[in-house]
């Protein structure tokens, strides 16, 4: 069993964060046997048992020969249920009220001085220019902020992302700042990664999708 002391404490407050982890921990060690599909599968209901989350596994059988009929099926809908638990603690994350620390600020305002340098002095004046740096703008002054949230942040970081992705030419310099940026803003939180995957998306590929205001 892996229901230590840590997984039953969070789970007395936060029942759904435990199973994302005890099921993490237990696809470690789970290999092609029937034996440790058993053992999994076991471990996982038995969570379900002592804290009940509301959601349903599909059931297992055993074959004659000894084989575990229906766990491709099992694992499919316990995969889905894992996403929507961690996208659920992505979302009330998200709407936290946070303040960041002066250091914190300064640093990241400091890039964002970088990137309009950058930009000023690489982008010729125009169209292209002004989206970004309108962008660019809307991000500072939420930085500046003395409580913001981290939902807030993101959006406007990531309309800064797809202008910088649509309309910069040389986007090497300027993704690295933002990645810098986007390291300093999401030090403190938790669901981080998931926060921020679809912004890192966009970056990379710079998507013509670009969403005025």
């Amino acid at each position: 069993m892996i229901f230590n002391d840590d997984i039953i404490k969070l789970a007395s407050h936060n029942p759904k964060r435990a199973f994302v982890e005890v099921v993490h921990t237990l696809k470690q060690g789970l290999v092609a046997s029937s034996e440790s599909r058993i053992e999994f599968s076991s471990q996982v209901l038995g969570f379900l048992m002592a804290h009940p989350l509301g959601v349903k596994l599909p059931a297992l059988k055993r074959s004659p020969g000894g084989n575990i009929i229906g766990f491709e099926m099992f694992m499919s809908e316990l995969t889905k249920i894992v996403t929507q638990f961690q996208f659920e603690a992505s979302a009330i994350e998200a709407h936290k009220q946070i303040s960041l620390a002066t250091d914190k600020k300064q640093e990241i305002q400091k890039l964002l001085e970088k990137i309009r340098k950058i930009v000023n002095q690489e982008i010729a004046e125009g169209d292209k220019k002004e989206a970004i740096i309108k962008k660019l703008s809307a991000l500072e002054n939420e930085v500046s902020l003395d409580r913001t949230s981290f939902e807030a942040l993101l959006n406007k970081g990531s309309k800064l992302t797809k202008a910088l992705g649509e309309y910069a030419e040389n986007l090497e310099p300027l993704a690295n700042l933002v990645q810098k940026i986007k390291n300093f803003i999401w030090a403190d939180s938790e669901d981080a990664k998931l926060l921020d995957a679809s912004d890192e998306t966009l970056l990379l590929e710079g998507e013509k999708s670009f969403a005025k205001d």
